[in-house]
């Protein structure tokens, strides 16, 4: 898991999750073992079966990534993940075909499934869905994408996607996967300008996944939009543009004092929360720590270039 992903884990608030249908039991991951595996060979179990089972564990697999808090959580969503993983390989000709030529049901499943393959080959049927009159076959696309992870992934539409859909969920949708392939080195001018314009989105997980793309990508322009959305109403934003000025700081060598000093500003917040979080990422981006101590941090910012 990378260091940003499981940053948003933590920001993000714990809610309810529905059980998971796995291979014709019903278990629930956070209670006990999220996997238990059926004697049935996967290739010998229906495929209305078998995309009924992986859609669940999906879903639950998708609900954890947002909310594990705990090591304990993060180790059971890992092997729910490898679980996923090991069915959609064993069946990614039944799942291309679905996405294909399948049943509109079958075909949105199959969307999010392929990416959990991890194989290049669905890259191209993915990149298709994106264009599918359906966003519930548009939102799993990009959520496959996601998963997929593949550093050639084309931007050009999941940037449009990002910066004109209507969809909340879909513009939520295509700001995830734009953070991750930037984590994976994926550079594009439209992702960029997407990123940019997508972070006065009036949805807030757009916002702070954007922010988190702009630091990783090491927009130093940015910066002042950033320091903007510290105060952001929504605290999942503001925790987010702490996290990213410390980024983009540690990233753009050449704007490091200027993260330094916006970050120590924040110093005197009464919010304990986010005072904790300004701390971190200075910590993280000064490798030291003056504790509690301002004026020490201020000196320390005031001197950087």
């Amino acid at each position: 898991m990378s260091p940003i992903r499981a940053l948003l884990l933590c920001l993000t608030t714990a809610c309810a999750t529905p059980p998971v249908a796995v291979e014709g039991r019903t278990v629930d991951p956070f209670e006990g073992e999220p996997v238990l595996f059926s004697s049935t060979p996967i290739e010998e179990v229906p495929l209305g079966k078998f995309l009924t089972d992986i859609s669940a564990s999906i879903q639950a697999w998708s609900q954890k990534t947002m909310t594990a808090t705990s090591r304990t959580d993060v180790r059971k969503q890992n092997i729910l993940e490898h679980h996923i993983t090991q069915q959609a390989r064993r069946r990614k000709d039944d799942l291309l075909y679905s996405l294909e030529a399948g049943p509109q049901h079958n075909r949105i499943i199959a969307a999010a499934a392929l990416g959990f393959t991890r194989d290049p080959e669905v890259l191209s049927p993915l990149l298709v869905a994106l264009e599918d009159p359906d966003s519930r076959v548009v939102g799993n696309a990009l959520l496959g994408l996601t998963v997929l992870e593949h550093p050639d992934t084309p931007t050009e539409r999941i940037a449009t996607i990002l910066s004109y859909d209507p969809s909340p969920q879909l513009r939520w949708g295509a700001a995830y996967c734009a953070r991750t392939l930037a984590e994976r080195g994926v550079r594009d001018e439209g992702l960029l300008d997407a990123g940019r314009s997508a972070l006065l989105d009036t949805e807030p997980v757009v916002r702070s996944q954007c922010l988190l793309l702009l630091a990783i990508i090491g927009d130093a322009e940015s910066l002042g939009a950033m320091e903007g959305l510290l105060q952001d109403e929504v605290p999942l934003v503001a925790a987010a543009a702490i996290r990213s000025i410390g980024l983009l700081g540690e990233n753009v060598p050449a704007v490091r004092g200027d993260c330094a000093r916006a970050l120590v500003s924040e110093l005197r917040t009464e919010d304990h929360r986010a005072r904790e979080r300004v701390h971190r990422s200075l910590v993280s981006l000064g490798n030291r720590d003056y504790g509690n101590d301002l004026s020490r941090w201020r000196i320390w910012a005031l001197r950087l270039p």
